[in-house]
């Protein structure tokens, strides 16, 4: 569903805005590179499983076994289509670190990565008589690589995501806020391990 979703949004957009398709072929009018950071607030949940059953036997001095905050950094490379739309191809590294103190002054670290490639149209909406400002939505097609201690998984997923565009100089700033959905499942130890890198993230993009 979500598929059909993305292209059919793509193509009422397009259909609505044919007018304002550049008329310029310099490339440089339209291709930009982005770069950008966010940080998400997730469950991971056979992941804590995992990490609190590592640490159940121990006493705890610093920290504790559940992941909630993972930290991400993407780049874009933005082809704008028309005034109103751009296409996003996104590379983007998360990790969620983890690192306990417990008894004896040792110390465990626990890493939770994904790297997802991914293309993302961003449907723009402005805001005022300038033409500098907009709100922006932006629904994803993601590819999801995740990892976690000596478990991986790949999976498909979508991204949802609304913010705000504004320019300073030539630069685009967006605040962002976004729904993530990225799951998949290792079932190669005779078990399934669940990798679930489902988020609710903020951050913001900078487009050059």
């Amino acid at each position: 569903m979500l598929p059909i979703v993305f292209f059919f949004l793509i193509f009422m957009a397009g259909a609505q805005n044919q007018q304002e398709i550049y008329v310029s072929s310099d490339l440089d009018n339209k291709l930009h590179f982005g770069v950008g950071f966010g940080i998400g607030f997730f469950n991971p949940g056979d992941v804590n499983d995992y990490i609190e059953d590592e640490t159940n036997d121990l006493l705890i001095t610093y920290g504790f076994s559940t992941l909630i905050v993972n930290y991400s950094l993407r780049a874009t490379l933005c082809y704008s289509v028309t005034e109103r739309i751009d296409i996003n191809f996104v590379g983007e590294y998360s990790l969620a670190p983890k690192i306990i103190l417990v008894d004896g002054g040792d110390n465990l670290s626990y890493y939770f990565n994904k790297f997802s490639p991914g293309i993302v149209p961003k449907f723009y909406f402005p805001v005022g008589n300038s033409g500098r400002n907009s709100i922006f939505l932006a629904p994803g097609l993601l590819y999801n690589f995740m990892s976690f201690e000596d478990f991986s998984a790949n999976s498909l997923g979508g991204k949802l995501e609304g913010g705000f565009s504004f320019k300073v100089g030539k630069t685009k700033m967006q605040p962002f806020a976004a729904f993530e959905y990225a799951k998949a499942v290792d079932d190669e130890n005779h078990y399934k391990f669940e990798m679930n890198y489902t988020r609710f993230q903020i951050g913001m993009d900078f487009i050059f």
